[in-house]
């Protein structure tokens, strides 16, 4: 089984005032394809800043590998769901929401669309919400629109921080 993501040596350092806090450091995994990897420790360990360096969100020392090819920004193939569930344009409904991205990946047809959103939305339970706006909808099922995103786009990679904190424990392990 060949690895998805290698990461080699990976530093993270934060500086303010003349002082540094070593976030990360000298950090190496390798994560098979189709493996789970759930990071667990204590609030400030710096396991956000993990996933924000593995997404291209922050700047670090080290090296972080994607199917072999060096990760040096953003790219569509590692897709973060943040914790905060405010992630969605207020003025697109749910499937708008979800075609959008899909939209600026290239997808056109709109059959294709509709279906690759009735998909995500069944996924996380929301099959009747698509004509809703954000401010019709409870915190958890905005997130729950969120992680919808992430799946239809396919990534790779979905990195989650603590994704399900604003669902109900039913839905939680439902999902």
């Amino acid at each position: 089984m060949s690895n998805v993501m290698t990461i080699e040596n990976l530093n993270k350092k934060y500086g303010q005032n003349g002082s540094t806090k070593v976030t990360i450091e000298e950090l190496s995994l390798e994560i098979a394809e189709r493996e789970f990897l759930c990071i667990l420790g204590p609030s400030g360990c710096g396991k956000t800043t993990l996933l924000r360096c593995i997404a291209g969100f922050e700047n670090y020392s080290g090296t972080v590998y994607v199917d072999d090819k060096k990760v040096y920004a953003l790219g569509i193939d590692r897709i973060m769901v943040f914790q905060d569930f405010n992630k969605l344009f207020p003025w697109k409904t749910v499937e708008d929401n979800i075609k959008y991205p899909l939209k600026l990946r290239g997808v056109k047809d709109k059959d294709e669309l509709k279906r690759i959103t009735t998909d995500a939305l069944n996924k996380v339970r929301l099959f009747d919400c698509e004509k809703l706006y954000p401010y019709q909808l409870s915190g958890g099922m905005k997130q729950r629109v969120a992680i919808a995103k992430a799946i239809a786009l396919k990534p790779k990679i979905i990195l989650m921080d603590e994704p399900f904190a604003a669902l109900d424990a039913m839905t939680r392990r439902d999902l």
